[in-house]
């Protein structure tokens, strides 16, 4: 059983690992160049895990109520 444990929210969830050790925070684009977030982690061989752009602001804005974007 893990020891270590995490939460992340709205996360896509990509169809085979994408990122590799040392890509956490890297920016996620749309194939048409839209940004949709940032990396987070990766399940080895599996998936990677990017997370919402707008989830992420959105958490920012609750600790500085006058971020603005």
């Amino acid at each position: 059983m893990a020891t270590q444990n995490a939460t992340i929210g709205s996360c896509y969830l990509t169809l085979g690992q994408i990122s590799f050790p040392g890509d956490s925070g890297a920016i996620a684009f749309l194939n048409n160049g839209d940004m949709i977030g940032h990396v987070v982690g990766a399940s080895p061989h599996i998936m990677s895990f990017i997370q919402d752009l707008t989830y992420q602001l959105d958490e920012a804005k609750k600790f500085n109520s006058n971020l603005t974007i």
